[in-house]
């Protein structure tokens, strides 16, 4: 989520106890609606104090939205826009590990309001220091003052740390609640009633029509579609929690873990007492590498829905997985250690081993003919190429030989030539994985449609990958993988590279769809490109592939392996080089070098 400039900030302050507007003029009615009984300001702690305490953590927690709001629900716009009540296009804000830090401490402010909600000197406190806010000054010692003599040095040192960023959020704390203490006082004002006042049932209505329609694209995993009917529906009623939950599963199941992480965090401010919103929460923590935190939040989830036993079961599961991870983590380091010291290790051994045979050859060199000589340095040029591959081959098991594996690759030249060097000196009939489908007759009897059809099976099955329509994907490279006879490659003018990414596309798609019949086929299929297309050089995506399989299925140490493996074999220029999907000009982003470091680094 983009945060408001500091002065922004300042100059909407005053403004944030009016924002929420109501729908139409049917919410408006029923918004207006109050006591006419008034009291003396002096009154008001006293009156405050003296109300059932239930009732002032009532209160409290729909202040604390308010207070929330403009930070957390609104999309940064300037003032004239952001305070004419339009909440469209507002709620698509990612929520950045940084300004969830903010969020946190002016949560745990707000939450510390009501632990003391009834307690006078408290309330004395906040009621001083927002009338001053009002005047346009803010004594920032004396709110640090307010803090301290509840004796919470977390949140002082939290707010220590966040330094001249954590005026704002004190400032809207102190006058928000200052503003909305005072009105249920002074005007008898039903602070609840209001807040649920806000939306006619024409309007909820219309956002349930949508909300339904969201489900029903989330069961047919069209997840995109989903968000945008989701979205739609909080347009309509913003205050609805279980909307930004299904929002944010949608953004988990897309990878895009920030904006799930806001949608948490906002259906846990509108709702704290249900599971799923801190289930989802913790879940997006958790994806974005914040194992810590999303254990800390899953425990804090589970004090506050513990008047739910259903839902606290499924928050008690998410423990024990996040602990697990945990574990793992600390495995990983300690594994990322070892294999340190053993690379650092061989390659001084190695080193040491080099040196000490220089001597040896430069004295065979002298002693023998020119011809000799020149053979001798061949022969030598060789062994220190081939050194790395042997040192390391407990790591790589599966490596082929490669001719190119001393050579740095340089795009898609590098492809080129080794989709030529595969045409012209591999045996089709040994190399070549027999297939159980017969020999599809197209091939004989028209090439020109063959090639078309061909094109057209991969043209749809990389732009289905794209735009993660990870079942159209499937199927296209299914029915390609089908018709495609391997021996006939070269009447298609493709080379056995070409064949491998086409397997390559159909595990991917059964990647991306997740359920575990396709997770067992796609490790299939990447351990066919190990085991059976070695001078490929594919083996580093199909690792990663085989990895992003065992992630999914909670086989982290597997998982590890297998990303370990990709790594080290990236790290050696294992690598196919910048491909394209055959017959088009669709470059593979998984080839590309940035991207290939990119992702083994984030997989780690």
């Amino acid at each position: 989520m983009e945060s408001y400039t500091f002065e922004a900030q300042l100059n909407g302050i005053m403004l944030y106890g009016t924002f929420i507007k109501p729908c139409c003029a049917l919410a408006c009615e029923k918004f207006e609606k109050c006591s006419s009984k008034k009291y003396e300001p002096d009154d008001i702690w006293t009156i405050w104090c003296n109300k059932p305490v239930y009732e002032l953590h009532k209160y409290c927690d729909v202040i604390k939205i308010y207070t929330f709001w403009p930070f957390l629900f609104e999309h940064k716009r300037n003032l004239s826009e952001k305070f004419n009540g339009d909440l469209g296009e507002t709620h698509f804000c990612e929520l950045t590990l940084e300004t969830l830090s903010e969020m946190e401490t002016l949560e745990d402010v707000t939450d510390l309001a009501k632990i003391y909600a009834n307690v006078p000197h408290f309330i004395k406190g906040i009621l001083k220091i927002g009338s001053e806010i009002e005047s346009r000054l803010f004594n920032i010692t004396e709110a640090l003052e307010w803090l301290k003599y509840a004796d919470d040095i977390g949140i002082l040192h939290k707010l220590e740390t966040l330094g001249n960023y954590c005026w704002p959020f004190l400032e809207a704390f102190f006058a928000e609640y200052k503003h909305y203490i005072s009105k249920v006082v002074l005007e008898d004002y039903n602070l609840v009633e209001e807040f649920e006042s806000h939306h006619c049932e024409s309007c909820i209505k219309k956002s349930n029509d949508m909300k339904k329609r969201g489900n029903e694209e989330f069961t047919k995993e069209n997840f995109e579609t989903a968000i945008a009917s989701y979205t739609k529906a909080i347009e309509l009623w913003p205050e609805n929690h279980l909307l930004y939950g299904n929002r944010a599963l949608c953004f988990l199941r897309t990878g895009q873990y920030k904006k799930a992480l806001g949608d948490g965090k906002r259906s846990i401010i509108l709702k704290p007492s249900w599971p799923k919103g801190h289930y989802r929460f913790c879940d997006a923590l958790s994806l974005l590498g914040e194992h810590k935190k999303a254990l800390e939040a899953n425990e804090r989830g589970q004090e506050l829905c513990s008047d739910s036993p259903e839902g606290i079961k499924d928050l008690i599961q998410q423990h024990e997985k996040l602990k697990k991870q945990m574990e793992e983590i600390r495995g990983m380091k300690q594994y990322k250690q070892r294999i340190k010291k053993i690379m650092s290790q061989k390659n001084s051994s190695e080193s040491a081993s080099v040196s000490n045979q220089q001597p040896k050859k430069s004295n065979e060199k002298k002693m023998q003919c020119d011809g000799r000589n020149h053979l001798n340095q061949k022969k030598h040029t060789k062994v220190a190429v081939d050194a790395p591959k042997k040192e390391h081959k407990d790591w790589f098991p599966d490596l082929g030989s490669s001719e190119n594996a001393g050579k740095p690759r340089s795009g898609m030249s590098d492809s080129e030539k080794t989709c030529s060097q595969l045409n012209s000196k591999v045996d089709y009939q040994n190399c070549i994985d027999k297939q159980d489908t017969p020999c599809s007759t197209m091939h004989q009897v028209d090439r020109m449609l063959s090639v078309e059809k061909l094109k057209t099976y991969v043209k749809d099955g990389c732009t289905a990958l794209t735009d993660h329509r990870f079942h159209s994907a499937e199927q296209s490279f299914a029915e390609l993988l089908n018709v495609l006879d391997p021996s006939q490659l070269q009447h298609l003018n493709l080379g056995i590279v070409d064949y491998v990414v086409i397997i390559y596309g159909y595990a991917t798609a059964l990647l991306g769809i997740g359920q575990p019949e396709e997770l067992a086929k796609a490790e299939d299929h990447f351990n066919k490109i190990i085991e059976q297309y070695q001078k490929v050089r594919f083996n580093c995506l199909a690792h990663y592939g085989i990895g992003k399989v065992y992630l999914r299925q909670n086989r982290f140490s597997e998982a590890l392996d297998q990303f370990m493996k990709s790594k080290f074999m990236a790290g050696y220029k294992i690598v196919p080089g910048v491909l394209t999907w055959p017959t088009t000009t669709e470059v593979i982003e998984e080839t590309r070098s940035e991207r290939l470091k990119v992702s083994k680094n984030v997989a780690l």
